[in-house]
């Protein structure tokens, strides 16, 4: 998230003249003598809303609904999250979190944001979904995936490939996992880092250039 706040940030100071009046007047609707966080946060939501151009809207679109989707899903959660247990990568998980796939079958863009060694649903899913039926069956990674169509899916290693024209997944949970939007992939947050250590050496990998 830093980076995005730091993006709008800039924006802020750049048009605090033009802004500072409507700061006034939306700081004087928060309630209470001292803001609840969700508060700031809704009231920085609104102020990002006012005098953007059109070029500024189209280049800030994407990390702004980060940041959007970001206090969505934080607004409903615990302020106690359980501890986060470090997946290390290992051998034969090909992608990563932050990484945009497609279906090779369904035809579907979606974003990892986490992934098992094996097959970790139940034995009655495994059966509906057909799993039986796929060249590896469950004994393959399977990845967590954030669909385009705002659907939330665990597909086989098997299944998905790299996108080849990747582009932003618009989804309401993907401030959630993620920071930020890099144009050819999503950078995971803090959270996400921490439970997945390694992935970003793996994200790096794919994006080197080829040597010539």
């Amino acid at each position: 998230m830093i980076c995005a706040f730091v993006q709008l940030s800039l924006y802020y100071w750049q048009h605090k003249a033009l802004l500072s009046q409507k700061v006034a007047a939306l700081s004087n609707s928060v309630p209470g003598p001292a803001a609840q966080k969700s508060d700031t946060l809704t009231l920085v939501r609104q102020v990002t809303q006012y005098e953007l151009s059109l070029d500024d809207r189209n280049r800030l679109r994407p990390n702004m609904q980060v940041f959007h989707t970001y206090t969505d899903s934080r607004a409903n959660e615990d302020n106690s999250p359980p501890p986060i247990i470090p997946n290390p990568h290992i051998d034969g998980v090909d992608y990563a979190v932050g990484m945009i796939m497609r279906h090779q079958h369904l035809n579907y863009t979606c974003v990892i944001y986490g992934w098992d060694p094996l097959c970790s649903a139940s034995d009655q899913w495994m059966l509906q979904m057909g799993v039986d039926q796929l060249a590896l069956k469950g004994n393959q990674p399977f990845y967590n995936v954030l669909v385009a169509d705002g659907t939330s899916r665990y597909a086989a290693q098997e299944n998905l490939e790299v996108h080849r024209s990747p582009t932003f997944v618009n989804h309401p949970q993907i401030g959630r996992y993620f920071e930020r939007f890099c144009s050819t992939y999503f950078l995971p947050n803090l959270e996400k880092k921490k439970e997945y250590p390694d992935d970003a050496n793996i994200v790096l990998r794919y994006l080197a250039p080829v040597e010539p």
